[in-house]
C-alpha cells in the first residue's frame, strides 16, 4: 500500500516477522489470520494493513500495567509502527524506550517469543488495520518514567479509557504468567 511511514505493509513477505508470529506464546485466531496474511500475495476482502509492535509491561506484583496516552487511542500499551526489516522485539523495545524511557536494563522480557497478537482498525484519511505483535515484560514501577507520552502505571482494576483489546489482552497475559 505504501504508507507514509516505511513500515512493513500487508500483504508482504516478511520472513523474520512471520517466524516471530509463528512462535507466539498465546496463539489464537488473530495470530493464525496474521500468518495467513504474511503468506499471502493479496488482501482478499481485507483492508490495507501494516505491522506494529507493542510492549505489555506489568509491574513486578502484576497488579499494574504501564500505559501511554495516545492522541486518538486514549490510554494504550507503548508501541508503534515497525521500521522495515526491524524485528517486532526490537521495535517494541525501541517504542517502549521512546515513549516511557524504560530500557532493557530496567525490565524482564518474558519468553523468547512475542506473547500476543492483537489488532486495531484505524479510521481517517487512509482507513487501515494495525496488526500488533505484543511482547510481555515485567518492569519496576518505582523506576522514574521519562515520557513525552504521559506514561503512567495504572492499577489493572482501574484502567482509564482506551482500546477495547487491553482488557482481554491483560487477562490472557496474566494467565500466561500463571496467576
Amino acid at each position: 500500500m505504501g504508507f507514509p511511514h516505511p513500515t512493513p505493509d500487508l500483504p508482504g513477505k516478511w520472513p523474520v516477522l512471520r517466524a516471530e508470529v509463528a512462535s507466539v506464546q498465546l496463539p489464537d485466531r488473530e495470530s493464525e489470520q496474521l500468518l495467513r496474511l504474511l503468506d499471502s500475495d493479496s488482501l482478499t476482502n481485507q483492508e490495507p494493513a501494516h505491522i506494529c509492535a507493542t510492549a505489555w509491561v506489568f509491574s513486578q506484583n502484576l497488579e499494574q500495567i504501564l500505559l501511554v496516552q495516545h492522541p486518538t487511542l486514549g490510554w494504550s500499551m507503548p508501541g508503534g509502527h515497525l521500521n522495515r526489516h526491524e524485528t517486532s522485539r526490537n521495535g517494541a523495545l525501541r517504542e517502549l524506550l521512546e515513549e516511557t524511557g524504560l530500557d532493557t536494563a530496567t525490565l524482564q522480557i518474558v519468553g523468547d517469543a512475542p506473547a500476543i497478537i492483537h489488532q486495531h482498525r484505524t479510521v481517517g484519511e487512509i482507513p487501515h488495520q494495525h496488526w500488533n505483535i505484543g511482547w510481555l515484560c515485567i518492569g519496576d514501577s518505582g523506576v522514574p518514567l521519562a515520557s513525552s507520552h504521559n506514561a503512567q502505571w495504572w492499577l489493572i482494576d482501574e484502567l482509564p479509557s482506551g482500546p477495547d483489546d487491553r482488557v482481554v489482552g491483560i487477562t490472557r497475559l496474566r494467565n500466561l504468567l500463571d496467576l
